[in-house]
């Protein structure tokens, strides 16, 4: 017999049964479907869309409360065993921004789109805030017009919402991309963005995902100083292709680039600057697809 333990503590995993929060995915998951098999958004590679829509297609309700000390709470408040629905619809006439709705155990909850609610909205009974707070990635969710100012129409929301080209890792294709898509439509009734591309993951020079746990990071600052800044460059732009994992360090690879970039950097330097860079971009370009001077 196995018996789970914590990657983190160490400690044997105890199962323990909870009421948790979730969110109804069926339309949800259908509109951020569309955007993809429409066209609307683009995934480059495109194999990765099938990572997207597969995971969207399963339309798994989405569990979104966590028993953490951090992050946003969620706002729900609890109503006292004798507070009724005549004490609610008191308390909060002619608001809009307030729901309430009897859960199976009998109990009022109370939800609140602008404000935190005090112990004593509702007269005489006392309300409770949910302990849990929201998963991360139901906030990060948020990312593409939260940090422009919304729910607010600011200027910057107005002027760079939506974005163009996301820049991103294949893990995070269903926890994160998936998410901003169908809050975006949502809140805002666009896509945040038109284009996602998918870059290699790079991995350690073992294949192993680097990690503070494991002690395994590789710091570029170290290849630059035993290979050169070009080199490091150079090899990362070659790797960026269709591949789906890359290793750093890329010993054999990364100096046989750094001496072919000196030589082709020290041929080019009796040309006048700005021809000789000109030049080594379009040159290189031609292999890596772009490349940074």
């Amino acid at each position: 017999m196995q018996v789970g333990h914590s990657d983190r503590s160490k400690t044997v995993i105890e199962p323990y049964l909870s009421d948790q929060w979730f969110v109804k995915m069926d339309v949800l998951a259908d509109n951020a479907m569309k955007a993809v098999t429409s066209g609307e958004i683009k995934i480059i590679p495109e194999r990765y869309a099938n990572k997207y829509l597969d995971w969207l297609k399963e339309k798994r309700d989405w569990c979104i409360s966590r028993q953490l000390w951090w992050g946003h709470r969620i706002p729900i408040w609890h109503a006292d065993e004798t507070t009724t629905e005549e004490d609610l619809s008191k308390a909060f006439a002619g608001r809009n921004d307030i729901y309430y709705y009897k859960a199976q155990n009998g109990i009022w909850l109370i939800c609140s789109e602008e404000e935190n609610l005090s112990e004593d909205a509702v007269a005489g009974h006392k309300i409770v805030q949910e302990e849990d707070v929201l998963d991360t990635w139901f906030s990060s969710g948020l990312w593409p017009h939260s940090t422009m100012g919304w729910p607010e129409q600011t200027d910057t929301l107005k002027k760079y919402y939506p974005t163009s080209v996301l820049v991103t890792s294949r893990d995070i294709i269903t926890l994160w991309v998936a998410r901003m898509v169908l809050f975006s439509q949502e809140n805002m009734g666009t896509v945040p963005f038109h284009t996602v591309y998918i870059h290699p993951k790079i991995l350690d020079g073992n294949g192993m995902t680097m990690s503070k746990s494991k002690g395994n990071g590789v710091d570029p600052m170290d290849i630059e100083k035993k290979y050169g800044t070009d080199a490091l460059r150079f090899v990362m732009a070659s790797l960026c292709t269709d591949n789906q994992d890359v290793r750093l360090p890329v010993k054999k690879e990364t100096g046989t680039l750094a001496a072919s970039c000196s030589r082709t950097w020290n041929r080019l330097a009796h040309f006048p600057r700005t021809c000789s860079r000109w030049i080594l971009r379009s040159s290189l370009s031609k292999t890596a697809g772009f490349f940074l001077v």
